[in-house]
């Protein structure tokens, strides 16, 4: 990993507030680069998709799926950033901020992140906040019930056996915006004063 680049992750529940947070901390840090893990859903044709009965005559393919996306273009992608010279206008490393709901569940990026954090919500406002966004393709009914939440709980699970020595902090996604935004500004700060003692 370069030490002139800090990764930090932002994953969590569907609809937790991960963009918004990591958009927030772009526009704080002068030195930063930020990666969306939608970038790198796979397109709807892709052969590599599963497909799951929604409903009786309703097939739709698995978004909450590793197989969703494309791991490999995604890791190049975090490669290529970390090999080039960071923007610098200070003397802390420069930051990759890295969001997604998957991202800690794929050890070859898992890996590169110096700090970890994982949005909760629970169920019921997870479902609020999912029905006020439009999605490409649209979730048919019953999505949600059947495939959103049940496979969040599965990858939040399966999570825990791709993890390396750096822990996942977990923040309470009800909170107040600035709250969480608060309390990640003050972490990453400290990581940061702590690299440029080393």
């Amino acid at each position: 990993m370069s030490s002139k680049w800090m990764i930090i992750g932002i994953s969590g529940v569907t609809c937790g507030g991960k963009t918004t947070l990591t958009q927030r901390l772009a526009q704080h840090f002068t030195d930063c680069v930020t990666m969306d893990q939608d970038q790198y859903f796979r397109l709807e044709e892709d052969p590599n998709h599963e497909w799951v009965d929604v409903s009786p005559g309703v097939r739709h393919q698995n978004w909450e799926s590793m197989a969703s996306m494309d791991w490999q273009a995604m890791t190049n992608a975090i490669n290529d950033i970390i090999a080039k010279e960071p923007p610098k206008s200070s003397d802390y490393p420069a930051l990759l901020i890295v969001d997604g709901f998957l991202i800690f569940n794929y050890k070859p990026i898992s890996d590169v992140f110096y700090k970890k954090f994982f949005i909760t919500i629970d169920k019921d406002e997870c479902l609020r906040r999912r029905t006020e966004r439009a999605y490409l393709p649209p979730d048919p009914n019953g999505y949600f019930e059947s495939w959103v939440w049940p496979m969040y709980l599965k990858n939040r699970h399966l999570m825990n056996d791709c993890q390396n020595d750096v822990p996942i902090e977990y923040l309470d996604g009800s909170l107040d915006k600035d709250i969480i935004f608060e309390t990640v500004l003050e972490n990453i700060n400290q990581l940061l004063s702590q690299q440029t003692k080393l």
